[in-house]
């Protein structure tokens, strides 16, 4: 081997050696990328970002500033209070409105039932408590049951006239009132008294509930609604001998801990109610619209019937006319025919 290619060999090996300990400089890498400040990489309006698009889209509730009403001029108890705007139109709200809307009625709808069987588990305690006995304290339970079931027909009334929210509002705060007189009582009349007050009172949300339901979805869009709202009103009975167990558990509590508790959560549910509930009647601007209603209401029912006779009469009278105008449509089709065969006859 001559030194021309000892050198040249030898060229080769430091080059080989050279590219696999420092690279090859013709190589390509990766380029680096970018780095961006805080406020850059946290842009919501990165669409490279597509967990920020997410929750962006997700926290991202609009209004329509067109629709909402001012603060002044919004209804009901302390309407200026709420911290969801009130609409002209309560169905042009946001969707995800309206279901924080009917969670806190169904939240509201949880109290009254729960009332019924949370004194189940301190009958005993009551009784001594009070020197009762047994069958009493099972009145007081029906009563509060009973009122329960029949003064929603008023509230429901009263909504109607007066919004949604006052009644809400009136009857929380009377409840929570009449349940403290019931944590007090120091006899079983004055029990029995408080708790038909009281049962009187949360009422309001079972009849009220289905018509803030109604003012939000159309009849086609209440299904779901209305089933977040009987979830509410039907676990109230599932969780009441629960707690009322639990609470009547520690000795030291006693019976009347079961009363303040419903104090604390009406007391919550009153305060969710000012601050989170608008109101939500719809408004009728036509006044001459609510007149025909109301003469349709108080129409008589002579008149209803003499409407049906006269309508029966003008079927009638449009049936007959329709049998003579088929007879003579079938004349003037015998004539007819009848001068096709004399034209074939005599051509």
């Amino acid at each position: 081997m001559t030194e021309l290619e000892r050198s040249r060999s030898s060229q080769s090996i430091n080059s080989v050696s050279s590219d696999e300990y420092h690279g090859n400089e013709n190589q390509q890498y990766p380029q680096p990328t970018e780095l961006k400040s805080g406020d850059e990489a946290n842009s919501p309006n990165d669409e490279r970002n597509p967990v920020v698009q997410t929750l962006t889209k997700v926290s991202t509730i609009r209004f329509d500033k067109t629709r909402i009403v001012p603060r002044n001029k919004r209804r009901g108890i302390l309407g200026n209070l709420t911290l969801i705007p009130e609409y002209d139109n309560p169905r042009d709200l946001p969707p995800n409105i309206k279901y924080v809307l009917v969670f806190v009625v169904a939240f509201c709808a949880m109290l009254g039932p729960m009332g019924t069987s949370i004194l189940l588990p301190a009958i005993d305690t009551i009784v001594e408590d009070l020197k009762t006995t047994v069958d009493i304290v099972n009145i007081s339970i029906g009563c509060y049951l009973l009122t329960l079931g029949v003064i929603p027909i008023w509230w429901s009334s009263f909504s109607e006239r007066h919004g949604r929210r006052s009644i809400y509002i009136i009857s929380f705060s009377l409840y929570v009132a009449f349940t403290i007189g019931c944590a007090l009582s120091t006899n079983i009349g004055m029990l029995i008294g408080f708790r038909i007050l009281s049962g009187g009172c949360a009422a309001s949300v079972q009849s009220m509930g289905a018509g803030t339901i109604s003012d939000l979805y159309q009849p086609i869009e209440r299904g779901a609604a209305m089933g977040l709202f009987y979830l509410g009103t039907l676990s109230g009975p599932l969780l009441a001998p629960i707690i009322g167990g639990a609470i009547n558990q520690n000795k030291s509590l006693g019976w009347r801990a079961t009363q303040w508790f419903l104090v604390i959560l009406g007391g919550c549910s009153l305060l969710i109610i000012v601050f989170c509930l608008p109101e939500t009647l719809r408004k009728q601007d036509s006044k001459e619209a609510i007149r025909q209603i109301l003469r349709d209401r108080l129409r008589k029912p002579d008149d209803v019937e003499s409407q049906r006779s006269n309508q029966s009469g003008s079927d009638k009278l449009g049936e007959a006319h329709k049998d003579i105008r088929d007879k003579c449509l079938s004349n003037d089709e015998t004539k007819r025919k009848k001068t096709d065969t004399s034209i074939q006859l005599f051509p």
